[in-house]
């Protein structure tokens, strides 16, 4: 950050995005000419967000009339919240239910989420997205903000279209274990998360071959998110497909969601007892700085007057057992944790 760049101050009205790509020191701050936003395709350079269960709906796009690198910002969060966390007991119930479900055959996969509230009484978002690009270089880092939509933050690890030279690349993650500074290529995968790791690659690769894309794969191997390792496989795919067609066919995926992909969003409906809103979604840059990268909404939450809201869930199958998942979104509200504890403690 330059000494002499002037703090840019943003208000509960303002539309605005700040991110940081993955193996960069730097972070750029988007918003557009009346700091508002638009509902409907650009073809302007702009900053994307799609909400988990979009109906079809068009990402929500600031423009980026004003690009700016590495300035310091405030924000302005005015609003509270009620929402309470999601109880063990809940979470315990309703993974027990699905787990039941899913070895009846009625799913492959299903993947339940909690909210964990934690009080907010001090500290600047702007201290804490800078924790958190510090802490995670390897992540896409995020914070923005659409009124009515309010602020959402994270440190995601998984790319869900990034844009290069020659082709598209995403990828399929699943499995989660404490990352205890082992080589790579010691990690052991269990038979189940070996089995949610094809499930979701199965997922990826019958997507794109119903639709006679073309691609190209490497993996799956094991890569390091924060404090867990995951593992994953990537997919480079023909830069002839569309943006569009590639984000409508891949989201939102098994990791996500679950298979059959309309069967499960809609038990996610039925027995999730919060709104995921934008969590699970999908967000970053499309055509600012050249940058073509959209990453799904994950390792994040929402930022209010008087609490973090932080999102969690877990891919369910029938080899799954509840009190093990639940102690596996526990290790995933670390990453987010670390940061929120590191800035409320300044």
């Amino acid at each position: 950050m330059h000494k002499d760049q002037e703090e840019i101050r943003f208000r509960q009205k303002d539309a605005f995005a700040v991110y940081s790509l993955p193996g960069t020191k730097s972070h750029t701050i988007v918003y557009a000419e009346d700091r508002g936003w638009v509902t409907h395709p650009t073809q302007s350079p702009a900053y994307l967000i799609q909400s988990f269960d979009h109906k079809g709906q068009e990402p929500t796009s600031i423009v980026a009339d004003h690009v700016i690198h590495d300035a310091p910002f405030h924000c302005d969060v005015r609003e509270r919240t009620e929402v309470v966390s999601t109880s063990e007991e809940d979470y315990l119930s309703i993974a027990r239910e699905t787990i039941d479900a899913i070895r009846r055959n009625e799913f492959g996969k299903v993947v339940i989420s909690k909210v964990k509230r934690i009080p907010r009484y001090r500290g600047k978002v702007y201290d804490l997205f800078i924790d958190l690009k510090m802490r995670y270089p390897g992540a896409f880092v995020f914070l923005y903000h659409v009124p009515g939509r309010g602020y959402w933050c994270g440190a995601t690890p998984e790319v869900l279209l990034r844009r290069t030279e020659r082709s598209y690349r995403t990828m399929a993650l699943a499995g989660t274990q404490r990352d205890k500074g082992q080589d790579l290529k010691d990690a052991f995968w269990g038979s189940k998360e070996q089995h949610e790791q094809r499930v979701i690659e199965t997922f990826v690769e019958g997507r794109l071959e119903d639709a006679f894309i073309s691609f190209r794969k490497r993996g799956p191997y094991t890569v390091r998110a924060g404090q867990v390792l995951h593992i994953c496989s990537e997919y480079f795919i023909d830069r002839e497909a569309s943006m569009r067609i590639l984000s409508e066919r891949l989201h939102p995926g098994p990791a996500i969601c679950g298979l059959p992909q309309d069967d499960a969003r809609e038990w996610i409906k039925m027995y999730e007892h919060h709104d995921r809103g934008d969590y699970c979604g999908y967000t970053g840059p499309w055509g600012i700085d050249n940058e073509h990268a959209l990453y799904v909404n994950l390792r994040s939450m929402s930022i209010w007057k008087n609490a973090y809201l932080l999102y969690l869930g877990g891919g369910l199958t029938a080899q799954s057992e509840a009190r093990e998942e639940w102690e596996e979104t526990e290790l995933k509200a670390q990453t987010l944790l670390s940061a929120i504890e590191q800035t409320q403690s300044v």
